[in-house]
């Protein structure tokens, strides 16, 4: 429950992240990505193996990426987050 609420908060608070240097965006990318399938898997009558699967990975991910930033103060994370934003305005704006 407590790594579901540390994800959830990171995506929400965060979601504009994308920078791959950044390894704060990749905490959010495999974030959103659990909060997707879990709402997908929430959906659904049967979950296949499969989708078992690629929900526990999910997770072990996130254990592992997101770890360094459970201790981190509030004004790391944030200036971590712009640098995501930055970089995704810089990838906008190229296209």
């Amino acid at each position: 429950m407590k790594r579901s609420l540390f994800a959830s908060a990171l995506v929400f608070s965060l979601s504009a992240c994308s920078n791959e240097t950044n390894p704060l965006c990749e905490c959010i990318q495999k974030s959103e990505a659990l909060n997707n399938l879990s709402t997908e898997i929430l959906a659904m009558e049967m979950v296949s193996k499969e989708k078992q699967e690629k929900l526990f990975r999910l997770r072990k991910d996130i254990d592992s990426i997101c770890a360094p930033f459970k201790m981190m103060g509030t004004e790391e994370l944030y200036n971590l987050r712009n640098e995501c934003i930055d970089e995704e305005m810089k990838k906008v704006s190229e296209e």
